[in-house]
């Protein structure tokens, strides 16, 4: 009889300890050459349907946390990719690099690319690029990454 009771238990015990954790947001990846990194969001939203997370500060603050944002090395002509989870695609996307918007429509695939213009000047302190998820016109979720030479 004890023998039966203790998987039991056990599982009771793992359900209970699933139910303390917290659903990750979802990432962003950066890759230009050899280099590549991932980041959670700066804030999302899990339940769009609801007052939630304002990421409306954040992005107009979005100069303050350069400093710890993620770096990826690349060159002015390197491509740069972009890829997104799944969740983040559904509902559309956008890239801004250095302030300017990558596209003039919401991205809805999970992977993007583009070239560093010519004329843009890469420094060590790092070029923002910043990926906001919008939904209903409301600010879903934001990651910042800088782009250094």
């Amino acid at each position: 009889m004890i023998r039966r009771i203790a998987p039991i238990a056990a599982l009771g015990l793992a359900a209970l300890a699933l139910a303390g954790c917290t659903k990750p947001a979802p990432g962003v990846s950066v890759v230009s050459g050899t280099h590549s990194v991932n980041e959670e969001a700066l804030c999302w939203d899990f339940n769009i349907d609801e007052a939630g997370l304002n990421c409306q500060n954040l992005a107009t603050n979005l100069q303050d946390a350069l400093p710890n944002a993620l770096a990826v090395p690349s060159m002015v002509g390197n491509t740069v990719g972009i890829s997104v989870d799944p969740v983040v695609a559904e509902e559309g996307w956008t890239a801004f690099f250095n302030g300017q918007p990558l596209s003039s429509a919401p991205i809805t695939e999970t992977y993007y690319r583009f070239s560093i213009p010519a004329a843009t000047t890469l420094n060590a302190e790092g070029t923002p690029l910043a990926v906001a998820s919008i939904s209903n016109n409301k600010m879903r979720g934001l990651w910042l990454f800088k782009i250094t030479n």
